[in-house]
């Protein structure tokens, strides 16, 4: 309730306390109205005097009363002005607070969570590097983590001399299909052929790369083709080094032990880190 309204609520019950008493006081008094107390009755003048008493006690009692509720109505004003204005002043700093530590917790989850979708499509590539052959062919197997590789596997695959060249080139399909099978490589890297003085020994060769070739595409691999010169470029950084060579670089890059043998698994594995440094460019 406003001030202004408290003020003619005042006035409004002021004057009724006013008619009020007149009207009482226009009233006569009866002859025995106090038949018992008849000697001790008051005076006309007494009860004028009374009744001016109890018109004062009743308008400072209203005025009392309407001061009161013009105190309360002004405490909450101030209360409206001063205490809740202040909490609200405090709340929005505190949700700006709050804003400010979500917005750097978003944005540092969101940084981890991109760091850790990248690394991982980044890092796991495991690349197959093989050494095409009809009697050995190496195989060697890389993960690549970024720019770094690690070892995961390497040897040959062996055929019997004994069999016929379809049985040995049979038995090659099938153990490139158990190599791909146990190691789930996603992409394959073969070397290409180069020049051989022997024309029966260089189709033979030929004949079992295409079978290797054939290997890898029916288990839905990517493969890829390198000459030994870009293969000993990306080792060594010479295109024209020594086995040897080859060999120890690729000891110290891959941080072995021992030198990779025999030189068909080396020049697999070889094929395989070819193939890793030229992977960000395909």
């Amino acid at each position: 309730m406003k001030t202004s309204e408290l003020k003619q609520e005042f006035k409004n019950i002021e004057g009724v306390a006013q008619d009020a008493i007149r009207e009482v006081n226009s009233m006569p008094l009866k002859e025995n109205y106090f038949p018992l107390l008849e000697a001790d009755a008051p005076t006309q003048q007494e009860m004028n005097q009374n009744n001016k008493k109890n018109e004062k006690k009743a308008i400072d009692a209203s005025r009392e009363q309407l001061e009161k509720k013009v105190q309360t109505e002004k405490n909450i004003q101030n209360v409206d002005k001063k205490d809740f204005t202040g909490q609200s002043i405090k709340m929005s700093q505190q949700q700006k607070d709050d804003k400010i530590v979500f917005r750097s917790s978003y944005i540092g989850h969101t940084f981890l969570c991109l760091k850790v979708i990248f690394q991982f499509w980044e890092v796991l590539l495991r690349i197959l590097g093989i050494d095409p052959g009809y009697g050995k062919i190496g195989v060697g197997i890389l993960d690549k983590t970024g720019n770094s590789f690690s070892l995961v596997d390497y040897g040959v695959i062996l055929t019997d001399k004994d069999k016929s060249l379809s049985k040995r080139l049979l038995d090659i399909d099938i153990k490139v299909a158990e190599v791909i099978q146990s190691y789930k490589p996603d992409e394959a890297a073969v070397e290409e052929l180069y020049f051989f003085r022997n024309v029966t020994t260089a189709i033979a060769v030929g004949e079992a790369r295409g079978v290797i070739l054939l290997s890898v595409e029916k288990a839905g691999i990517p493969v890829f083709e390198y000459t030994p010169f870009q293969i000993k470029q990306a080792v060594t950084g010479y295109g024209r080094a020594e086995k040897g060579q080859i060999q120890r670089t690729l000891k110290i890059i891959l941080n072995l032990s021992k030198t990779p043998t025999p030189d068909d698994a080396a020049d697999a594995l070889a094929v395989a880190f070819c193939h890793g440094n030229f992977r960000r460019n395909i």
